[in-house]
């Protein structure tokens, strides 16, 4: 069975929790709705102003210190009812009332009064712009982070494909360096025999040449040593 912590003097239902206050002046205990507080105004009081917490009904009861705003004084009264046969008739059939004593509100619009000690703050217009800067702020801080990561990231995936294409590029440098040479020690071989023929074909033109002229050396000899015979049949 659920523990009750007595009866709530204002709906007469039982208070089922820790959450409720006692009048100062009656003593009598009210649940946070009929003590019009919310549970957040009630979290934020501390233990003296729990203990000095006034009800609804106490609060109306206790006359005003202050009667600046009353629109008729004692003065000002007292001279139109004396110039006023109407009121003047009232007023003495009437019991004697204090001139200076303001009439008060209905007792639901006091007890739907905020009080200054247990009521939430107001939304004002510059605690929205607050705010809506606030929000714009963390969403502009978000906002500028989700960038710099993804400019990160773009930055990173851009710099390993040039790192690839760089590496790409040294191999192939590296491997026409390497043909370089090899073409080069080839064209030197090449060039070294193409000298070497050119002096043989120097050294043969010479003996081709010599050879030549001593066949038409012996041919000349040959031709003087032979006999010509005439008249043999």
């Amino acid at each position: 069975m659920s523990s009750s912590f007595g009866v709530c003097a204002g709906c007469r239902s039982k208070i089922l929790n820790k959450d409720y206050l006692n009048c100062a002046f009656c003593k009598l205990r009210y649940d946070l709705n009929c003590a019009n507080i919310s549970e957040k105004g009630f979290n934020s009081m501390n233990a003296a102003n729990k203990n000095k917490w006034k009800c609804p009904g106490c609060r109306a009861k206790q006359p005003k210190t202050d009667n600046s705003n009353t629109p008729l004084r004692g003065e000002e009264r007292s001279g139109i009812e004396q110039n006023s046969p109407e009121i003047t008739g009232a007023k003495d059939m009437s019991p004697q009332v204090d001139s200076n004593i303001t009439l008060r509100k209905k007792l639901s619009k006091a007890i739907s009064t905020d009080y200054d000690d247990n009521s939430d703050p107001s939304i004002t217009l510059e605690n929205i712009r607050t705010f809506i800067k606030e929000e714009f702020t963390l969403m502009k801080t978000a906002l500028v982070r989700e960038l710099e990561m993804s400019l990160q990231q773009m930055v990173r995936a851009e710099f390993q494909s040039i790192r690839g294409e760089i590496s790409t590029l040294e191999n192939s440098v590296r491997f026409l360096d390497e043909n370089y040479e090899t073409t080069k020690t080839a064209l030197i071989k090449c060039q070294e025999s193409l000298k070497q023929v050119q002096k043989d074909n120097m050294v043969l033109s010479n003996t081709v040449y010599e050879l030549n002229t001593r066949l038409q050396a012996m041919e000349q000899h040959n031709r003087a040593n032979n006999l010509e015979i005439q008249c043999v049949p």
